[in-house]
C-alpha cells in the first residue's frame, strides 16, 4: 500500500523536492519516493517512515558508513509543510534485483557474467559491514539495488539498514523485528514467525544464509525453499529449512500434501554454465546450513567468494557435443589442470582429448586466452560423429479468447503475458545459442583446413629436405669408407645397415606426407566440404538470431503495452498487445522449430560425413610428426657416428697434402740440379772445345 503523504501533487524539503506519485518502494515501515536536488537537479531517493519518526540506529549506521557497494546517505531533512525528517540517499537507477528477478528476461536467473558481478559486490559490501561489526539482519533481492554506470557497467549497492545492529561475529540477539520470510534462517525463523522460543539467542551469521538465498534466487530466478501453500504454510516450511541434508540448496513442494522435493545441484533451467555452476553451488550449499555450529564463517565466505573470482574462464566449444563450455580455471592452473576439468564435465578422458586452437593443435603447459567468439575446440580422439541436440519448445499459457469480450476477466492477463514472456526470452537465447554454434561449426571448419593446408606445407618441405640430407650423408659415408679402404688407413666402422632403415623409413614418410599434401595443398579440402554442404544456408545469410532479436524486442513493447494501457480506457490498443504477443510467440516458435533446429540438424549430418576422414588426418598428423622427429634424430645420431671418419678422411688428405708439399719440394730441387748438370755439361763441352783448340794451336 503506497502511504498518501499529504494533498500536494509535490513535497519539499530545504533542497529536495519529490513527488508523491514517484514512490521508487514500499516497505513495512516506509515509503521511498524519487527526489530531485534543487540546485543541480540530480536525482536523490527520498525515505520517508510511516510513523513520521525518525529511527536514530539506521540514521547512525548510515551516517558512519562508505563503501561503493553501500547506499550512501547524503544528509537528513525534515518536510517543509509538516516537519516530517526524511532521509536522502544517493539514487540507484538499475531497479532493484527483486524487479530485474521478476522480469520475464531474467525469470530463470541473471546471466553468467551478471551473476559473478552481484556475488562480487554483494560480498564487497558485507565484507565492509563485517569489518566495521554491523549484521545487516535483512539481506534480500529486495535490498541489494543496481546503479548503472555511463559506461554501461553495473554496480549493486545494500540498501535499507533499517533492521541493521552492531554486532560482533560472536554476539547474540534476541531482537525479532528482522528479516523476511523467505530469507531469514531457520533459527530467527522459529521465533520471527512460528513464535516459538528456545534457550540462545540468533547470531550475526544469520545474514550468511540470506546471502545464500539471494545466490540461489540471482541464479536461478526462483526462491529455494517453498511450500505449496507459500508463506501460508509456515509449519512445514520451516520442516523444510530444518531437516534438509547437508549439502541439499532446494527444497519444493509442487502439489498440495505432496512430497519434499530436495535437491543438490542447481536447475537445468539455470542460466549458469556447468562450469561455474560446479564452484558455486558448494558456496551455495555452505551458506544454507541450519545449525549454527556447522554454517561457514564470514573468514571462510570471503575466502571462498574471492577463490572463485580470482580464476580465469576458458571458453571451450565440445564438437561432438555441440555445446560451450565454461571451465574455470585457478591462477597458477596449467593445460593438465584444465583438461581435468573438462573431464568432469564432459566424461572425455585426458589421453583422448585434441584441443585445437587459432589454427594449432594445443600442447605444451600454457593455456591460450579464449573468448566466446573465440574459444578452443575441444575435439574427440575416438568419436567422430557429433551428436545433433534436441531441445524441448518452451510451453505458454495463451491468453483467453474471452477477454476480448468480457470485462471482468481480464486482470489474469498480466500474469499469463509474464508467463509467455519467459517462454519468448527463452526461445530467443535458444535461438541465439544454436545460430552460434552454427558459426562455430563453420569457423572450425576453415580452421582446421587452414591448419592441414599450413602443417602439410611444412611438413612436405622439411620431408623433402631432410631425404636430401640423408642422400648427402649416405654419399659421403660410401665416399669416405672407399677413400680410407684404398689407402688402407685405420678407421672406425659405421653401422651402414641402421642407416639403410633410416632411408627406408623416411622414404616412407615422405610419400605419406606428399600424398596427404596434395590432398590438402594442391587440391584444396574445402572443396570437398563445399561439395558436402552446398544445400546448407549459411547462419550469415538466414541472420536468424537477429530476427529473433527484433521480435523480441516488438515482444517486449507489447509487454509494456499491457502495462502501460488501461483495459477500460485504452480497451482496443490492449487487445491489440495481447494478440501481437501471441502472435509473435508463434513467430518465435516458428524460427525455432521449423528453420533454426532443421538447419542445425542438417549442418550435424555434413559435419558428421565431412568430418571422419579430417579427424583421421588429424591423428596422421601426430603420428607423421613424432615419427619424422625420430627419424630427424636418428639422423643427427648417424652424422655425430659419422664424424670419426671424416676426422681420419681429414687426417689421411692433411697427410697426402704433407708428403705432396714434400715430394713437390725434392722434385724442385732435382729440376734445378738436373737444370746445373746440363749447364756444366755445356761447360764442359765448351772446355773440351777450348782445349782441343789450344792443343791444335800449341801443336801447330
Amino acid at each position: 500500500m503506497i502511504l498518501k503523504i499529504t494533498k500536494m501533487a509535490f513535497n519539499k524539503s530545504e533542497n529536495y523536492v519529490w513527488s508523491a506519485r514517484n514512490v521508487l518502494g514500499t516497505g513495512a515501515t516506509s515509503v521511498v519516493y524519487l527526489g530531485t536536488n534543487k540546485l543541480t537537479g540530480d536525482p536523490v531517493a527520498v525515505k520517508r517512515f510511516k510513523n513520521n519518526q525518525l529511527p536514530l540506529r539506521e540514521f547512525q549506521i548510515l551516517r558512519k558508513i562508505e563503501h561503493k557497494n553501500v547506499v550512501k546517505l547524503l544528509t537528513i531533512e525534515y518536510e517543509t509543510l509538516e516537519n516530517f525528517p526524511v532521509l536522502i540517499t544517493e539514487f540507484c537507477n538499475g531497479n532493484s534485483l527483486a524487479g530485474i528477478l521478476q522480469s520475464p528476461k531474467y525469470a530463470c536467473g541473471l546471466g553468467e557474467q551478471d551473476f559473478l558481478s552481484v556475488l562480487s559486490d554483494l560480498t564487497a559490501g558485507i565484507k565492509y559491514l563485517r569489518e566495521n561489526q554491523i549484521a545487516h539482519r535483512d539481506v534480500k533481492p529486495g535490498n541489494i539495488m543496481r546503479c548503472l554506470k555511463d559506461d554501461g557497467t553495473a554496480v549493486y549497492k545494500l540498501i535499507d539498514f533499517g533492521t541493521a545492529r552492531q554486532l560482533k561475529e560472536e554476539d547474540q540477539f534476541e531482537t525479532l523485528d528482522c528479516g523476511t520470510f523467505e530469507y531469514v534462517h531457520p533459527a530467527l525463523y522459529k521465533r520471527a514467525i512460528l513464535g516459538e522460543f528456545d534457550t540462545g539467542g540468533c547470531r550475526p551469521a544469520v545474514d550468511l544464509w540470506s546471502i545464500g538465498v539471494t545466490l540461489y534466487q540471482v541464479a536461478t530466478g526462483r526462491i529455494p525453499f517453498n511450500p505449496f501453500g507459500g508463506r501460508g504454510a509456515k509449519t512445514l516450511m520451516y520442516k523444510i529449512i530444518t531437516e534438509k541434508a547437508d549439502g541439499v540448496i532446494s527444497g519444493v513442494q509442487n502439489t498440495p500434501n505432496g512430497p519434499i522435493i530436495y535437491n543438490s545441484t542447481l536447475p537445468e533451467s539455470c542460466q549458469l554454465s556447468n562450469g561455474l555452476q560446479k564452484i558455486v553451488t558448494p558456496l551455495i550449499a555452505g551458506l544454507l546450513e541450519p545449525d549454527f555450529a556447522k554454517i561457514w564463517s564470514f573468514e571462510t565466505f570471503f575466502y571462498e567468494v574471492d577463490e572463485i573470482l580470482s580464476r580465469k574462464v576458458v571458453n571451450i566449444f565440445y564438437v561432438q557435443n555441440v555445446s560451450l563450455i565454461n571451465a574455470y580455471l585457478k591462477p597458477n592452473e596449467t593445460l593438465t589442470d584444465l583438461r581435468k576439468l573438462l573431464y568432469d564435465q564432459t566424461e572425455l578422458s585426458p589421453e583422448k582429448q585434441m584441443l585445437f586452437s587459432r589454427s594449432a593443435i594445443v600442447t605444451g603447459v600454457d593455456v591460450p586466452s579464449t573468448t566466446k567468439k573465440d574459444p578452443m575446440y575441444l575435439l574427440s580422439r575416438v568419436d567422430t560423429a557429433i551428436i545433433t541436440p534436441q531441445i524441448t519448445c518452451p510451453q505458454w499459457n495463451g491468453f483467453d479468447s474471452k477477454t476480448d469480450m468480457d470485462r471482468n476477466v481480464h486482470k489474469p492477463d498480466f500474469h499469463k503475458a509474464m508467463s509467455s514472456g519467459t517462454a519468448g526470452y527463452q526461445m530467443e537465447r535458444l535461438i541465439v545459442k544454436h545460430c552460434q554454434q552454427e558459426k562455430l561449426i563453420y569457423k572450425l571448419i576453415n580452421h582446421l583446413s587452414n591448419f592441414m593446408n599450413r602443417t602439410f606445407e611444412t611438413l612436405d618441405y622439411r620431408a623433402q629436405h631432410l631425404r636430401d640430407k640423408c642422400k648427402l650423408l649416405s654419399f659421403t659415408a660410401d665416399f669416405i669408407k672407399h677413400c680410407l679402404e684404398v689407402t688402407n688407413y685405420s678407421t672406425t666402422t659405421t653401422s651402414r645397415k641402421d642407416f639403410q632403415r633410416i632411408l627406408s623409413e623416411s622414404d616412407r614418410i615422405s610419400q605419406t606426407i606428399a600424398k596427404l599434401h596434395d590432398k590438402y595443398v594442391i587440391n584444396n579440402s574445402n572443396k570437398e566440404w563445399n561439395r558436402i554442404s552446398a544445400n546448407l544456408k549459411l547462419p550469415t545469410t538466414t541472420r536468424l538470431d537477429t530476427r529473433a532479436n527484433v521480435l523480441r524486442e516488438q515482444f517486449q513493447q507489447n509487454l509494456d503495452c499491457l502495462k502501460k494501457f488501461d483495459y477500460f480506457n485504452a480497451h482496443t490498443e490492449y487487445i491489440i498487445a495481447k494478440r501481437q504477443i501471441e502472435q509473435i510467440l508463434q513467430k518465435l516458435k516458428h524460427i525455432l522449430m521449423s528453420e533454426v533446429m532443421t538447419e542445425h540438424g542438417l549442418l550435424c549430418e555434413r559435419f558428421n560425413e565431412w568430418y571422419p576422414s579430417m579427424q583421421v588426418d588429424l591423428l596422421k598428423i601426430e603420428i607423421l610428426t613424432n615419427d619424422f622427429d625420430e627419424i630427424r634424430r636418428e639422423v643427427q645420431k648417424f652424422e655425430h657416428a659419422l664424424e670419426p671418419d671424416q676426422q681420419h678422411y681429414k687426417e689421411y688428405v692433411n697427410d697426402l697434402k704433407i708428403r705432396g708439399q714434400q715430394t713437390y719440394n725434392l722434385m724442385s730441387r732435382r729440376k734445378n740440379l738436373n737444370e746445373l748438370l746440363k749447364e756444366n755439361q755445356k761447360i764442359l763441352t765448351d772446355w773440351n772445345e777450348l782445349l782441343g783448340i789450344f792443343k791444335n794451336t800449341v801443336f801447330l
